[in-house]
């Protein structure tokens, strides 16, 4: 299994690109080869109308190394979700109109808050 974290922007063609200038994504990938694994994390970033900007960490996690359900739960859920789908995503957005001490953390199709989250 291997994590990666990207940093995206969406194309035109993406639901999110009104109202969101970019994202860290999070892609988890069931895979035993880094560059394959990588190579479908790319792809998988590029099937939702996203083009990435930057590769910011990419990560081997043995199966020993699987996110505790504790204190990790959304991380554990992305782990699981990869090792039954081979893989498996998560967008953290950023909202286009900047609000100082203000962000926003959603997975794509949900509608952007008012105020987000702090």
């Amino acid at each position: 299994m291997f994590r990666f974290i990207f940093i995206a922007e969406p194309t035109a063609g993406a639901e999110q690109a009104a109202d969101i200038a970019s994202a860290r994504v999070v892609v988890w990938v069931n895979d035993s080869d880094k560059e394959s694994a990588e190579a479908k994390a790319r792809a998988y970033i590029m099937d939702c109308s996203w083009v990435v900007e930057k590769l910011q960490s990419s990560e081997h996690w043995p199966d020993k190394l699987c996110p505790d359900q504790d204190t990790q739960s959304s991380e554990l859920a992305q782990y699981r979700k990869a090792e039954i789908r081979g893989i498996s995503a998560l967008f953290h957005a950023r909202p286009k109109v900047p609000r100082p001490g203000v962000y926003e953390i959603r997975p794509l199709g949900e509608p952007l808050t008012p105020g987000g989250k702090q």
